[in-house]
């Protein structure tokens, strides 16, 4: 379990609360639903590999960060756009 940070590109980590582990990378497409600051559960889909973070994929969202949003959704071919 870790916390969801969105980049602006669409990319985003998960990071924990443990100082000592790393944060672990999850692309656009392994993000499911999740949202920035959300509480997820992960699996690991590749590990680190050098000064590569390892790679995970979001299984659940466990507890949102927000329960209100407010602006446009667009979901199209995995990708997700909003707009305030």
């Amino acid at each position: 379990m870790g916390r969801f940070v969105v980049r602006s590109v669409g990319y985003g980590f998960i990071e924990f609360e443990e100082e000592e582990k790393e944060d672990v990378f999850v692309a656009p497409r392994m993000a499911k639903n999740a949202l920035n600051g959300d509480k997820v559960e992960f699996i690991l889909i590749s590990p680190k590999a050098g000064s590569r973070k390892a790679e995970g994929k979001i299984l659940k969202v466990l507890e949102r960060a927000k329960t209100e949003v407010v602006g446009l959704y667009q979901k199209s071919r995995g990708f997700r756009v909003c707009c305030a």
